[in-house]
Order: structure tokens, then C-alpha cells, then sequence
């Protein structure tokens, strides 16, 4: 998580609740709503593989890798396994596990990073019944406003806050766009990707970032989340297109300060002037001049660049709007046409994976490559001494074993009361598990976690 220390920090954003009076005592009370709200978040572990060091800090001779994980949390938008988070929660990510909040453990694929906000978008798949939150309107939050936050700070999962909207349409410097919502409530490293509620039960924002100082990395009171309609915008857009397509003008424009406004005529410095219009933009076949200042937009106000940028980032390319701009005292409004920004273009910006899941692939081996455990596969992945079983090899994408984030290296010991030694028992195993007429078998695995059971789904037969 990146943390701005005296600067910023990101991750977390934090709530506040409803209101009730006592004694003429103002008390909040949320406690009747949680409920509802948790099952729509979920913890997001990152694993990545960096270079083992010796005590100087230099690479070892063979290569040898260390693990690192580090938390995270996200939200369903939808039943069919999509998670929003911050992008950053998956910077660097080799695997991505996400644990819903049965404690169901999964393994996620990651969708979409966009390159403009701090946001990604993970599918997960499970036969468990999901449920996505429901938007707010960001727009209508207002500082004094009370709002709820859910995450995983410090991998303390599913952790409720609150707090008040302390202001809006900050200014962070993160992107050219910023216009975070700021709360007051505490929150730390983990919280990040995590869902920002109104008292409705409403996602409102993403809770993405902290200020902190002396290098604590703890939060006072000024955290910053990302606004819910932003987040549906560029939904929105994957679905349509499969990426975020921006609107632009292809301007190049300055903010007013005081002096400028003095030298213009104007009572305060409010609005935007042209310094360049490049020749084969999309203004550039519009009657905009060079000093004109632009003050509204599609009936917007344009009090600044980042607003400029915001709002004409939102109209859909090839759209003709009325630009209000100031010239030589006189206001004019001048049709202009959207033109599509650079940033559309970006190779990152663009789906992964299908926005649809397709089906799971249905096999009595879960879709696992296993062997017996030997000398040489026990030095290659670590499996300690007197540990039997069989070793994962290879597992085969969209298949039980994959979503269930089983991985090679990871020791499958027994299914329900078999032992597991070879593909043979395997199968044998998952025959009787299905003869049993329940809808799950217990695992027993050996991964970097310890030797722990897991609830698998048993697979059809195969026909």
C-alpha cells in the first residue's frame, strides 16, 4: 500500500452510522445494518516471488525465491463472482486468493487494472451464492455526512469503522482526476480496495488512501476513498466496450490563479483558459480561440482543469456539447466535438478475462497433476521430512482445483478418510465421496499455510 507519509498513504478509507439520541447524548448505532453489508466484502491475500538475499543483501547464487504476501480487501458488484479492490492491492501479484466472508478461500483472477484510477477489477468462481452491494450516489454525500466502512486492516478481516464525510472532491494529486471523498475515520494498511458505505448500506466510494506522518503508517483522521460513481463509470464502460473509452478535446488549457483573474476582469479565479489548440485535435474544428475561458461544459461548471478533464473524460466520443467560454467580455457558447482520449489507448486498458465466466471444466481429478511424494519433488518444493502424499504438479486453469487456489507444490494427504497417493486413489477417493450423496468432501492439503481441511465440491461423473 503506498503511504504518503506528511504527503499520503494509500489504502483504507473509513465510516460512520446512523444516528440515534439517548440522554441528549448523540450516539451511533449501526449494529442492525452490518449484518447485511458483510457478506458483500471480502479479504484479498497477494502472493509475489522476489530473489532470496544472503546477509549482505545480495541474490543467492541459486536462484532461490522468497514469498511475500500482503492483505487487502475488495467487493462484489455482481453474483456472478466480480470484485472491485484498488489496483495497487494487486501490484505485483503472482497469485491472488480472496476469502468471502463464510470463510470460503478462493483463488481469483485479476480482470482489469485500469491505468487512470487506482482500481482492479478480480473474478472469483464458487458454487457459494454471492452477494454484490448496491450503488449509492456518491454525488449526493455531503461533509457532516455519516458513512460505514468494511475491510481488512492489518489482516484483521472484515472490520467495521465509522466516521463522517470530513470533505469531497479532494484533490490528492494521485491522477489527473482525483476527486476523492475524505472521511475521518481511523484506518490502516489493508483496509485498501475496501467498500465505503452510506447509511443506507450503499457503496459510495472505495476507500483507497491515508495521510499519516512520522512515518508511522497509521492513520489521523485523514483518509481518502475514491467516489462510487467513478467506480460505476468505468463498470460501465467494460461492459459496453471491454475497456474505459475517455472523451477529450485535445485542448491544452491552465487554471486561473488570483493575478489572472485580476488581469482578465474576472471576481475570482474560476474557469479554465486555452493556451494551445493542436492542429488535428478534436477542438480544432471547433471556433474556439486561444485565450477564451471555458466556465461550463454540457452545463457544467468548469472551475478548474482537473474539473475539465473529469467531465469531458465522462461524454461518449463522437458526442457534440455546448462549451460556455468567456471572450473579450462577452459569453459565447460554441458546439464542440468529443474527441477520444490517448489514455483509451492504452494497452493495459482492456479486459483479461471474458467479463462472462465460462463454464468450469468438470473432471474426477479436480484438474490436478499429482505424483507421489520422492526425494527429489520433496527438496524441489520444500515438503518436509515424513510428510507422504501426493504432490501437485500442475493445475489445469478453470477447473475446481484452480479455483480452490491449489497449486504445485501444495500435498494433497487425504479425501475424507483416504489417504492420497497417486492419481489412482485419487479418482478412487472422489467415487466415494460422490456415493456418500453429500455435496462436498473434506480435503485434507499440506500449501504454505500448514496442513489445514478444506470443503471441496464433489465433481459429477463423467459421462
Amino acid at each position: 500500500m503506498l503511504i504518503f507519509y506528511r504527503t499520503l498513504a494509500l489504502l483504507i478509507a473509513c465510516a460512520m452510522p446512523l444516528a440515534t439520541a439517548r440522554a441528549g447524548i448523540e450516539t451511533f448505532d449501526i449494529s442492525d445494518l452490518v449484518p447485511s453489508l458483510l457478506p458483500s466484502v471480502v479479504n484479498i491475500l497477494k502472493v509475489r516471488f522476489v530473489p532470496a538475499v544472503d546477509a549482505d543483501g545480495k541474490p543467492l547464487a541459486d536462484g532461490t525465491m522468497d514469498r511475500r504476501e500482503a492483505q487487502g480487501t475488495g467487493f462484489l458488484i455482481d453474483d456472478q463472482g466480480t470484485i472491485l479492490t484498488n489496483r495497487h492491492v494487486t501490484d505485483g501479484a503472482a497469485q491472488l486468493y480472496v476469502t468471502l466472508y463464510d470463510g470460503t478461500r478462493l483463488q481469483a483472477a485479476l480482470m482489469y487494472r485500469s491505468p487512470e484510477l487506482d482500481l482492479a477489477m478480480l473474478r472469483v468462481r464458487t458454487t457459494t451464492k454471492l452477494k454484490p452491494i448496491k450503488w449509492g450516489d456518491s454525488d449526493a454525500m455531503l461533509p457532516g455526512m455519516s458513512v460505514i466502512a468494511i475491510g481488512n486492516p492489518l489482516g484483521f478481516g472484515f472490520t467495521v469503522t465509522h466516521g463522517i464525510v470530513s470533505a469531497t472532491d479532494r484533490d490528492i494529486k494521485e491522477t489527473e482526476v482525483d476527486s476523492f471523498i475524505q472521511v475521518d475515520a481511523p484506518i490502516n494498511p489493508g483496509n485498501s480496495g475496501g467498500p465505503l458505505y452510506n447509511i443506507h448500506g450503499e457503496v459510495v466510494g472505495m476507500n483507497t488512501a491515508l495521510y499519516t506522518v512520522d512515518n508511522t503508517g497509521g492513520s489521523v483522521g485523514l483518509n481518502f476513498s475514491i467516489p462510487g460513481n467513478d467506480l460505476q463509470f468505468v463498470v460501465n464502460r467494460l461492459k459496453q466496450s471491454g475497456k474505459v473509452l475517455l472523451g477529450a478535446t485535445g485542448l491544452v488549457t491552465q487554471g486561473l490563479n488570483q493575478d489572472m483573474a485580476d488581469a482578465l476582469g474576472l471576481p475570482k479565479p474560476e474557469g479554465v483558459v486555452i493556451a494551445y489548440i493542436p492542429p488535428g485535435s478534436p477542438a480544432a474544428g471547433s471556433k474556439l480561440q486561444v485565450g477564451d475561458i471555458i466556465i461550463q461544459v454540457d452545463g457544467r461548471d468548469i472551475p478548474n482543469v482537473r474539473r475539465l478533464t473529469r467531465v469531458t473524460g465522462a461524454l461518449d466520443i463522437g458526442e457534440t456539447v455546448p462549451f460556455v467560454v468567456l471572450r473579450a467580455g462577452a459569453q459565447l457558447t460554441i458546439p464542440v466535438k468529443i474527441g477520444e482520449a490517448a489514455a483509451s489507448a492504452d494497452p493495459m486498458n482492456r479486459l483479461m478475462i471474458d467479463a462472462k465466466p465460462s463454464p468450469r471444466m468438470q473432471r474426477p481429478d479436480l484438474g490436478l497433476a499429482i505424483a507421489a511424494v520422492t526425494d527429489e519433488n520433496r527438496k524441489q518444493y520444500g515438503i518436509p521430512a515424513g510428510v507422504n502424499g501426493a504432490v501437485v504438479t500442475g493445475v489445469m486453469a478453470n477447473t475446481m482445483g484452480d479455483d480452490i487456489g491449489i497449486a504445485a507444490g501444495d500435498v494433497v494427504l487425504r479425501i475424507n478418510g483416504a489417504e492420497i497417493t497417486s492419481m489412482a486413489t485419487l479418482r478412487e477417493a472422489v467415487v466415494k465421496a460422490r456415493a456418500t450423496g453429500r455435496p462436498s468432501m473434506m480435503v485434507l492439503v499440506l500449501d504454505h499455510h500448514g496442513t489445514h481441511w478444506m470443503a471441496v465440491p464433489i465433481p459429477p461423473p463423467t459421462k
